[in-house]
This record gives structure tokens, C-alpha cells and sequence, in this order.
């Protein structure tokens, strides 16, 4: 980055900035509708931040050495991103960002989340014209995802996450094969809830996906913790298309 490493970005209003991207030369900037609001803070409410729908949703790519005149915004429509993928650089220019999108947030005074399914989608993002277009890669509702630490912010072709049912927010963890374009469950049943999944290669050349995964699982009957380990490729108790559920 520019200077001593710091580079302060200026942006129209207060947003909850909760995570960001990085590519092996960009740096992605989530503006988006969920903002910070002083009279629910004044009010107490734990987590003072609203849905503003008039608020323009943006993504600004900045390059590591670049300074806030350098930000390039992407309009994009009305969403809120709690965590990425990941992201990479394209060959021809783009940048490619897998992110866990919700249709809004904090929708309304309440400090809980609210406002609609997440899903993994793909943002292709063209820095030279300031377009960006979506795809949906899953549509199995989902949050905490991740990849292979030794990919961030590189080509990634697997992503693992924790997905929802109607039974438990958090009922069990989920695998992406985005190349092959399928996605395998590990469920835990009633009472049992599963926390992000990490992924541990075999060895420091191993391929992507080719390790363990390890995951928290509490039983809310016994109020115990496990730490749960198992082989990456062998994760699947149901496997489908991506998109099922």
C-alpha cells in the first residue's frame, strides 16, 4: 500500500465494511446499504446498523500500491456481503470475487440479521468499464465461507462453508466443486450445529482440497463441543448439483 501502509478511503456514508477481498494486485471495498445509525445506537440496540435502500451498493477496486484517487467503483445492485470466498485476477483483466450475498440486512430496528436467503454467487468485475455482472453458484442458503489458505487470492476451485436448513441455521457443512460445478453436505441432524469448517492440506505441496477439513459441532442436549475431522473428499452424505438443496 501507499505511505506508511494505511490508505483512508472516503465514502458517502457509514457503512458496515465487514470484510474485504484481496487478488494478488487489488484490494476489493464492499460500500454497501447496511448503515451505521446513531439514534439506534443511542437506543441500545446491540448492533446499531439499518438497512438504507436509497443507499448505492458499490464495489471499489483499489491496487495494492494505490491511493483513495486510484479507487475504481462498481455499481452493483441493492445487497449485502458478510463474508467472500475469495477473489483472483483474470487474464483478461477482470477480477473474478465468489462472494456469500444477502438480499438486505438489518432490515428494520432490530439488532438480529434479516432480509432474505443467502447464496454463493460470482462477481465478474471489469474495472475498465466499472461493470459487474452476477452468476449464481449455489443457491443453498449459506454463510462463513472459505477456501485453501495457500489460494487466497488466487484461482480457487473449491470453497467450503457452513449452509442452512430448516431446521438449524447452522445444520452442517457444505463443499464447492466450482469447476465441476457440484456441491456435497455433511449433516449433523437435530440439535447439532456446525461452526466454519477449515481446511488443512496434507502437506505443503498437496493439491487444493486434498487434506482435511476440521469443525466445531455442538450438541445443544449435552451442551458439549467436538471437534470433528475428516477427510476432505470423502465430506459427502448427500452430493448434487449446485443449486439443490
Amino acid at each position: 500500500m501507499a505511505g506508511c501502509g494505511e490508505v483512508k478511503v472516503p465514502v458517502p456514508g457509514r457503512p458496515m465494511i465487514h470484510d474485504c477481498a484481496i487478488t494478488d494486485s487489488k484490494v476489493l471495498i464492499l460500500d454497501l446499504p447496511v448503515q451505521f445509525n446513531l439514534e439506534a445506537a443511542m437506543e441500545g440496540v446491540s448492533i446499531p446498523y439499518e438497512w438504507d435502500a436509497d443507499y448505492q451498493a458499490r464495489i471499489g477496486v483499489l491496487a495494492h500500491e494505490g491511493d483513495p484517487d486510484d479507487v475504481v467503483w462498481c455499481n452493483i445492485d441493492p445487497c449485502f456481503v458478510f463474508h467472500p470466498l475469495n477473489a483472483y485476477d483474470a487474464a483478461d483483466g477482470t477480477i473474478i470475487a465468489d462472494v456469500v450475498r444477502h438480499p438486505r440486512m438489518f432490515a428494520g430496528r432490530t439488532s438480529l440479521p434479516s432480509g432474505g436467503k443467502p447464496s454463493l454467487v460470482r462477481w465478474v468485475i471489469d474495472p475498465a468499464t466499472g461493470s459487474v455482472t452476477e452468476s449464481v453458484l449455489s443457491d443453498v442458503p449459506q454463510e462463513f465461507p472459505r477456501v485453501d489458505e495457500r489460494v487466497v487470492g488466487k484461482k480457487h476451485r473449491y470453497g467450503y462453508g457452513v449452509y442452512s436448513s430448516k431446521e438449524s441455521t447452522y445444520a452442517g457443512a457444505i463443499k464447492h466443486d466450482l469447476e465441476a460445478g457440484t456441491s456435497e453436505w455433511r449433516r449433523y441432524g437435530p440439535g447439532r450445529t456446525c461452526q466454519e469448517p477449515v481446511f488443512v492440506p496434507r502437506h505443503a505441496t498437496a493439491e487444493e482440497d486434498d487434506g482435511w477439513l476440521l469443525a466445531y459441532v455442538h450438541n445443544e442436549a449435552t451442551g458439549t463441543t467436538d471437534i470433528e475431522v475428516w477427510e476432505s473428499p470423502q465430506l459427502h452424505r448427500r452430493a448434487a448439483r449446485a443449486g439443490s438443496s
